[in-house]
């Protein structure tokens, strides 16, 4: 099999749509925590969903050496990150695994808080 070589806006794209996913998700649980109530408001309603990523790419782009450091390879450009590719991908996953993963984890009352750590139960084989 070819082994298939990834271009450097490629790798960064791909760290950027993990990391604002990754964000996305931590907030959300984050924000059950608090106040479970007003949270599937931003997991369910396509405005609010739309917001909340966008801020969490913007992070991304102003905190941009402090995720590279923490969770890339040293090798992503923040240059190499189109915003709106950027947009139309991370919800195109999130509508693919994210939601009915939090809709899951949330009805069942699994957040941060509870055991400590994130419940990734993420089923991709539907």
């Amino acid at each position: 099999m070819k082994k298939v070589k990834m271009s450097k806006k490629d790798k960064t794209m791909i760290f950027a749509i993990s990391v604002t996913l990754m964000l996305y998700v931590n907030r959300i649980y984050g924000m059950a925590s608090v106040n479970d109530e007003d949270v599937m408001t931003f997991v369910k309603e396509e405005d609010a969903v739309d917001s909340l990523l966008r801020t969490q790419m913007l992070e991304i782009i102003n905190g941009f050496d402090y995720y590279k450091g923490l969770y890339g390879s040293g090798k992503e450009k923040k240059e190499h990150i189109d915003m709106a590719e950027l947009l139309e991908r991370v919800t195109f996953y999130y509508d693919l695994y994210i939601r009915d993963m939090l809709i899951r984890n949330l009805e069942k009352g699994q957040s941060l808080v509870d055991n400590g750590v994130l419940d990734w139960d993420l089923d991709i084989n539907r």
